[in-house]
């Protein structure tokens, strides 16, 4: 369910560092853990509000889509950059893939030479 400013309870939960609340939520498979609200997702609000172990529950779930934007256009690894929030960072750094970090961090690179290819 979502809010006027569509979020779901587990955007509340995140945001709010509840991580029992943000357990029993990541444990239901009815759960859309990528939703995307005003701002945006579960991950965004637990990285710029400096919750670690919100962080490390979603990774977990390994049903988070790490490449979401939010309303800024920034994944949440580009936000606890640009908000140099270190621990989050590393965190969110160590999860990648080396696939995913290196499309992270050389988009517009690989985007330039697709454009040319195609």
């Amino acid at each position: 369910a979502l809010d006027f400013h569509l979020r779901t309870p587990l955007h509340y939960a995140a945001r709010n560092g509840n991580v029992d609340c943000v357990k029993i939520l990541c444990s239901s498979p009815k759960v859309k853990l990528n939703e995307v609200g005003i701002i945006g997702s579960a991950l965004h609000y637990a990285t710029f509000y400096c919750h670690a172990k919100v962080v490390k529950i979603l990774l977990q779930t390994k049903r988070i889509d790490t490449s979401i934007r939010d309303h800024l256009r920034e994944t949440a690894l580009q936000t606890a950059k640009n908000n140099n929030i270190k621990k989050i960072e590393k965190i969110l750094t160590e999860d990648q893939s080396f696939f995913g970090y290196v499309v992270e961090h050389f988009k517009d690179f690989i985007n330039g030479v697709l454009f040319w290819l195609l």
